[in-house]
């Protein structure tokens, strides 16, 4: 990642869906896993300057579900994978 851009990897879960993730990066990054209703958006996975991180996320609502990772000042290198 370029400083300052982002990635993210979406996907739509149902209601009690689950993906496990993991990723680690060699700079920090800030980490989310969000949806949208209309223009608002929900965050309920918010970290900050994280260089890894991982875990099983449960959907409490059927949405598209995005797992983001934002560079903060430098170049950095994110690898990981969201699945089932």
């Amino acid at each position: 990642l370029e400083p300052r851009t982002f990635r993210e990897a979406c996907d739509r879960l149902e209601a009690g869906g689950k993906r496990r993730y993991h990723w680690k990066a060699d700079q920090p990054v800030d980490f989310n896993i969000h949806y949208h209703q209309g223009a608002d958006v929900h965050f309920p996975v918010k970290r900050e300057a994280m260089r890894g991180d991982g875990g099983t996320f449960t959907a409490r609502a059927a949405d598209d579900y995005c797992w983001m990772w934002t560079a903060r000042t430098a170049t950095t290198r994110v690898t990981g994978s969201v699945g089932k």
